[in-house]
């Protein structure tokens, strides 16, 4: 199995929703927009969508991954997906010969979108998402926040597997269970998500936190 889709499985799996046939998309409509757009996909993008292009709860939940046959080109970039509003979008460099893992820009939506680097390395920014739709969106079953010190940071890095960090954002994961770690409008937050109340428990015991929705 290609590197990039076991990767993207295990994503999945680790936060307890294994991906499942229905959420593939056929290989046949991705193929097509490349060839509509005259680009080619770089493998970190496209085996998230031959793996999980189509899977709903966590790509679609707040921000929203663009079926091939919505892709499109906007300044030398292939746009894939869109946030809530359109405000903003992401997108890869488009070109014939990309990269395996190329970096992930994002642009906000305008007369003229200027692309900023968004993370070197676009599987890791997907993977991102992925905590950051179940812990913030509600992707995951069940969610909530929490102020905290800035130092929980180093709790998380002992306890928990770092994902990687997108825009100051840093996502954790251990069975069933996500966090993400930032600096919010009023303090530092944590988001975290988990398919069951009693994981969610368990969160706020072992990081000492108290959860403001109850």
């Amino acid at each position: 199995m290609p590197e990039f889709e076991e990767q993207y499985r295990r994503t999945f799996l680790n936060l307890g929703y294994p991906l499942k046939p229905r959420d593939r998309r056929a290989e046949s409509r991705i193929v097509a927009a490349e060839k509509r757009l005259g680009i080619l996909m770089p493998p970190a993008v496209r085996e998230y969508f031959l793996v999980a292009g189509a899977e709903r709860r966590f790509n679609q939940v707040f921000d929203r991954l663009l079926p091939p046959h919505e892709w499109f080109i906007e300044n030398d970039h292939v746009v894939f997906m869109v946030e809530n509003q359109v405000v903003v979008l992401w997108g890869v460099t488009a070109t014939s010969t990309p990269q395996p893992d190329p970096s992930a820009f994002m642009g906000a939506n305008g007369k003229e979108i200027v692309w900023h680097l968004e993370h070197e390395r676009c599987s890791t920014f997907l993977k991102v998402m992925i905590h950051w739709h179940g812990a913030f969106a509600g992707a995951m079953r069940y969610a909530n926040t929490a102020r905290v010190a800035p130092e929980l940071v180093d709790r998380l890095d002992s306890d928990w597997q770092f994902v990687g960090e997108v825009n100051g954002m840093r996502a954790y994961n251990r069975d069933r269970q996500a966090a993400c770690l930032v600096e919010w409008e009023d303090s530092w937050r944590i988001f975290g998500g988990a398919t069951t109340k009693t994981g969610m428990s368990e969160i706020s015991h072992d990081l000492g936190i108290n959860w403001e929705v109850t």
